[in-house]
Order: C-alpha cells, then sequence, then structure tokens
C-alpha cells in the first residue's frame, strides 16, 4: 500500500531526477557555446586556445550578511521598551537566527554603527546611555500627554 510519505518521496526524487537532468544539458549548452566562440579562429586558421590554460582567480571577497542592518533594525523593534539592548547577546541571537557570519570583533564594530545610527535618526524610539546601552522609549502621542494631565489633574 502506497502511503503519502511514499508519494511524496517518490516526487521529490523526481525532481532531483529533473534537475540533474536539466543541469546536465545546462553543461552542455555552455561547451557548445564555448566551442562555437572558437570556430571563427579555427576557420580562419588561427590556432585555437590552449585547454590547460589556467585562468587567474577573480579577486573578490566574499559579502557576508546582506540584510545585516536590517537584520538588527527587526531585533530592534522587536525588542521590548525599556530593556537596555546589549551588542554581544543581540549579535549571539542574529548568529543561531539568521546565520550570521564573521569575525567577532568586526561584527561588533558594524552593530555599533548601525546602532549608533538609527539613535541619530531616532528611529524606533532608540536611545543611547553611555556605560548603560541602547534602549527603547515607547513614543508618547498627544493621548499621552492629555492623559497624564488627567491624572496629575486629579
Amino acid at each position: 500500500m502506497v502511503t503519502a510519505v511514499d508519494h511524496i518521496e517518490n516526487l521529490r526524487k523526481q525532481l532531483l531526477d529533473r534537475k540533474r537532468s536539466k543541469e546536465l544539458e545546462l553543461e552542455e549548452i555552455n561547451e557548445m557555446i564555448r566551442v562555437l566562440g572558437q570556430a571563427p579562429r579555427v576557420l580562419k586558421g588561427e590556432p585555437a586556445r590552449e585547454i590547460h590554460q589556467e585562468r587567474l582567480p577573480e579577486k573578490s571577497s566574499e559579502r557576508y550578511n546582506l540584510t545585516f542592518a536590517k537584520d538588527i533594525a527587526d531585533y530592534v523593534a522587536s525588542y521590548p521598551y525599556g530593556d537596555a539592548i546589549k551588542i554581544n547577546p543581540m549579535l549571539d541571537t542574529l548568529r543561531k537566527e539568521k546565520g550570521l557570519k564573521g569575525k567577532p570583533k568586526s561584527l561588533y564594530a558594524y552593530a555599533s554603527q548601525v546602532l549608533k545610527r538609527m539613535v541619530e535618526r531616532r528611529e524606533l524610539g532608540l536611545t543611547h546611555e553611555a556605560g548603560v546601552g541602547y534602549f527603547r522609549a515607547r513614543p508618547k502621542s498627544e493621548t499621552d500627554r492629555t492623559d497624564s494631565t488627567l491624572v496629575h489633574t486629579a
């Protein structure tokens, strides 16, 4: 008797087989493009490029954490009002939840810059107290001001 799990596994295997065949087809197309690129030189009688010629590796650094600033903003937005936001515990949480990568000192420095920028822009009610950390302050609305006056006068 075929169960739902068997059906799902069979479907998964079929999709993996289709993926492999598409990848092989793509490799063939790339090889044909390479050969056709050399064809005009061969027809003119020029020597084809050496197959064993090695390419120099491109110098490009891998960019990690492309959404780092957004992840910090999301973390701050989800943090409760009035509690101190410490950078190291925040980075630990982001490492676990978002797969944050990098050197601890570099991550700390960049997180500090992002938080300072947020304080300067007054985003999410973020404030900084030296030696203590960053805090979120609840934004005061017009009703808060009138409510506090009513309580004060009563």
